[in-house]
């Protein structure tokens, strides 16, 4: 995207006053949830200050459409909305689509699949009004241990992680939607949560260009619209985090890097900076080093005030205020935020509830990405006959300790449980086999009971995809799939983040290990029907898993 001058950008400067001008760069959080809803707050932020944006968090689509209508309506100045929709919509809101996670996206070999993943995405937030997703996240999975990236990168490797994102910015340029390249400069390889401390990377310079660095130089190169910048100290550049250090985002992402799109910080609310920093200096400290959007800004009065004083005072020089704010409108014009932002809400739920382009998609999507890891004997698939001699094992362990990171993340936990619909999903591909539905609860010796003479297929289902407390597989159900698989070696099918192989130490003792990227309904169907035959099996793993499977590694499957 160039942003160029134009009149209509040089027509809304006209009519600004000086704290207007700053204000485009305040970006709010917002609520569109019928239990959580700060409507009143956000006409205030609209009314009093002209904010220039809002992201919002939890939602559900016709009040989210609602409340988009009323801000944008009331607004001076057309609002850019944004919203955290790095596998949809669903991320944020409760009733809406979301796709699989980057890191299924990181296993699928045709990339053409991540450009219509890319695609959906985008169609659906600019149907409901939002011109970003705030993605792609590009951020190098290269620490098995990261508790805020891991699945929501698309894996180790760095030039497959630059081929994937590039699709993913083709695809929403092209609709128009507002790519973000984040977190610069990569926050891949760090064992602290952000949204809680600051991370520290302590690399030399030469790595962090090697690695770190690599796709987000060439995106830039390539012309990406927006970078986020994280919350994490480089000790090779600065003693500030980068997304407050003038050095890091002036020098190195503006005139090192030649970066001339926007730069927007990640959300100044998250305690990489308020463990360190007051809420009222947070944002006027974003502002001077050089973002042009400040996310979540914890006081956007104060924030204002501030910047306003700094320029009378010529500590912020009036130019780059001028040049900050063109930059917004700029982006704003390129959004098509120059014409009528009405949604027609029927219309736009309709879409949104029935969006059969999304299921296809999803379909799609959970099979291209299953990762056949071992195959002794070409066990799998199965052949008809030999179905009725399976006993079928399935575990749904959905167990998710909600942490300060989820609380002040605002992500949505989403439970894949409904025993009613499983059951009848196995019955229907399994035709004959015993399906024994575990509670997790049970000893090897009533597993071997239900086994008898039959042939042990353990479907593993595991719903929290981030490493916190062994991705919470208790050390009993450890130790249950641990004695299956080495006294049986039977058949072993898990849905989940595949770095979490790593807790079974008898993992190799299964005849064959079948991955899916996450437990999500569409992955559990998509693997079943592979193990039978119908359906492609010709994904790679994205990630090292510990000394066991490489990333890349991958057994094709008809």
């Amino acid at each position: 995207m160039h942003l160029k001058d134009h009149e209509w950008v040089e027509s809304m400067m006209s009519r600004m006053t000086l704290e207007q001008k700053v204000a485009q760069s305040i970006f709010v959080a917002g609520f569109a949830h019928s239990n959580k809803c700060n409507e009143e707050e956000l006409a205030e932020y609209v009314d009093d200050l002209s904010i220039g944006g809002i992201t919002f968090f939890q939602g559900e689509v016709r009040k989210q459409a609602q409340l988009i209508n009323y801000l944008q309506e009331k607004s001076r100045f057309p609002l850019m909305m944004t919203i955290d929709a790095e596998w949809g919509l669903g991320m944020r809101l409760s009733d809406a689509d979301d796709y699989p996670y980057q890191i299924a996206l990181g296993a699928i070999e045709d990339n053409a699949n991540v450009y219509w993943f890319g695609d959906r995405i985008a169609k659906q937030c600019k149907a409901l009004g939002f011109h970003s997703a705030l993605g792609p996240v590009i951020d190098i999975n290269n620490n098995p241990d990261n508790p805020v990236i891991s699945f929501r990168s698309f894996g180790e490797d760095k030039n497959d992680v630059l081929e994937k994102a590039n699709k993913i910015v083709t695809a929403y340029k092209l609709n128009r939607l507002l790519d973000c390249i984040k977190h610069f400069p990569g926050h891949g390889d760090t064992h602290i949560d952000s949204h809680l401390e600051l991370p520290v990377l302590e690399f030399d310079n030469e790595r962090l260009e090697a690695v770190e660095l690599f796709p987000f130089k060439k995106l830039i190169d390539e012309g990406a619209s927006s970078v986020m910048v994280a919350h994490l100290k480089v000790k090779a550049w600065d003693d500030l985090p980068v997304s407050i250090s003038k050095k890091i985002i002036k020098e190195k992402l503006r005139e090192e890097l030649g970066f001339e799109g926007l730069v927007i910080s990640d959300a100044l609310d998250m305690g990489a900076l308020t463990s360190l920093y007051s809420r009222d200096e947070i944002g006027y400290m974003a502002y001077n080093a050089g973002n042009d959007i400040l996310l979540n800004c914890p006081e956007p009065r104060s924030t204002i005030g501030k910047v306003f004083s700094a320029v009378e005072k010529g500590d912020i020089s009036l130019e780059e205020v001028e040049s900050k704010c063109r930059r917004i409108l700029a982006a704003k014009l390129w959004l098509g935020l120059s014409e009528d932002q009405h949604l027609d809400i029927d219309q736009v739920e309709n879409f949104l509830k029935n969006d059969q382009e999304a299921l296809i998609l999803n379909k799609k999507l959970a099979e291209y990405s299953l990762t056949l890891l071992k195959n002794d004997d070409n066990r799998l698939p199965f052949r008809k006959p030999e179905v009725k001699d399976l006993a079928i094992l399935y575990i749904n362990n959905q167990q998710r300790t909600r942490t300060v990171r989820e609380e002040v993340a605002h992500h949505l936990i989403a439970l894949e449980n409904d025993e009613k619909d499983e059951l009848a999903l196995l019955e229907q591909y399994y035709l004959g086999a015993d399906i024994h539905m575990l509670s997790g609860g049970e000893s090897y010796e009533d597993i071997h009971s239900l086994i008898g003479s039959k042939s042990p297929v353990l479907i593993f289902r595991n719903g929290n995809m981030k490493p916190f407390n062994n991705f919470d597989i208790s050390d009993e159900l450890i130790g249950l799939v641990d004695d299956v698989l080495e006294k049986t070696n039977g058949v072993f099918m898990f849905l989940g983040n595949p770095l979490a192989l790593q807790c079974f130490k008898k993992l190799l003792s299964a005849s064959v290990i079948l991955m899916g990227y996450q437990s999500s309904a569409f992955t559990l169907e998509a693997i079943v029907r592979a193990s039978c035959g119908w359906g492609k099996v010709n994904g790679k793993l994205p990630v090292n898993i510990g000394n066991i499977f490489r990333a890349g590694e991958r057994i094709g499957l008809y």
